[in-house]
């Protein structure tokens, strides 16, 4: 590593935050996963069942990055399924799912950066999600979709569609990486 590159490292707020300033910014994530979920409503008996287990599955388990973000549950309903091409950003926003984020210390932080994944590579990638996988195969078989939307700080959504009520359901959680 050369001397700029540890130094840019050592001036970078996200990886070394002012004291005090980690904690204080993780809880201000966690709220705003915490407000974003608020905008999921109950769309049947079978998806709350899915998202209870899925809550019950994913408690107390972080996605494990710079910041340690918490998996929080969505459910919303859908009569398209899951966004598969075209402008995903876009339409999980207009499903109430995805908020832009509004960090002004992140100005690499680009919602056109899109990455789609299985839940296998997802899970691959990291390990720690790994426990949640057996639960998506079960409630949702192969309609489940992983979302990564930013490059530093990475909104994360692993979402099935449940076809015979016609609604998302899933998680969200956020990865912090610079």
């Amino acid at each position: 590593m050369s001397q700029d590159a540890y130094l840019a490292m050592l001036n970078n707020p996200v990886i070394n935050p002012p004291a005090g300033a980690s904690t204080v910014a993780a809880q201000q994530a966690g709220s705003e996963l915490r407000r974003a979920s608020q905008c999921c409503v109950r769309v049947s008996d079978e998806a709350q069942a899915c998202q209870d287990k899925l809550a019950a599955a994913s408690n107390d388990l972080t996605l494990a990055s710079e910041a340690d973000m918490p998996w929080m549950p969505i459910q919303v309903p859908s009569d398209a399924g899951l966004p598969l091409s075209g402008d995903i950003v876009a339409q999980l926003r207009a499903l109430g799912i995805h908020r832009d984020q509004l960090d002004e210390n992140d100005d690499d932080n680009d919602a056109s950066h899109v990455q789609k994944k299985t839940l296998k590579a997802f899970c691959a990638a990291h390990p720690d999600a790994a426990t949640l996988e057996p639960v998506f195969d079960e409630l949702f078989a192969n309609d489940v979709q992983v979302y990564l939307i930013g490059q530093r700080t990475i909104d994360v959504y692993v979402l099935g569609w449940l076809k015979t009520t016609k609604a998302l359901v899933g998680l969200q959680s956020a990865l912090v990486e610079t």
